[in-house]
This record gives C-alpha cells, structure tokens and sequence, in this order.
C-alpha cells in the first residue's frame, strides 16, 4: 500500500524530521535508536534546529489540514499539543 495523501516533492529534512517525530511520540524507548537511522540515511543529516523547524512546520500544517473541518475542533487542539510538546524537546 502506498499512501500518497500528502506526497510532494520537498526537501529530505522533511522525511528524517518526520521520522523522528514519529519515534519521539509513539515509540520514545527506542529514540537512542535514530542515531542508527540517520547514520544509514547514508547523507548529511541537519543539525537539530532545522529538524525541529521541519517538524513544527508539519505539525502546522497538520493544524491548518483539520482547521478544515473545524476552525477549534479536537483534531487542531490535538496538533497545537503536540507542536508545543514538540518545541520544548531538547535534542
């Protein structure tokens, strides 16, 4: 199955960062692990801030995607959560 619903083309940083993410909230026992995937990316990684950045910036468009149905549903009160769960990571 391949899920096209927000494919574009964009930079690299987008796909590591969201990754990460992904690690980060559902999968944190395995976060030292993304030390592994980064060095097998085979490509130079971004440092932290510009990672951060590419994760906020999806967890904003994420926001605005559910603002589509409702300006304050739960579905943007859910990635307001996590884009400031996010922010207040440290590397």
């Amino acid at each position: 199955m391949v899920d096209w619903e927000f494919a574009h083309l964009g930079d690299a940083v987008e796909d590591l960062a969201w990754c990460e993410w992904i690690v980060r909230t559902h999968h944190a026992e395995h976060r030292r692990e993304l030390d592994h995937f980064f060095h097998a990316y085979g490509g130079p990684v971004p440092g932290w801030p510009v990672r951060r950045a590419a994760i906020l910036a999806r967890c904003a468009a994420l926001e605005q995607f559910c603002r589509r149905w409702d300006s304050n549903g739960p579905g943007v009160r859910q990635w307001q959560e996590r884009a400031a769960t996010a922010a207040g990571w440290p590397e």
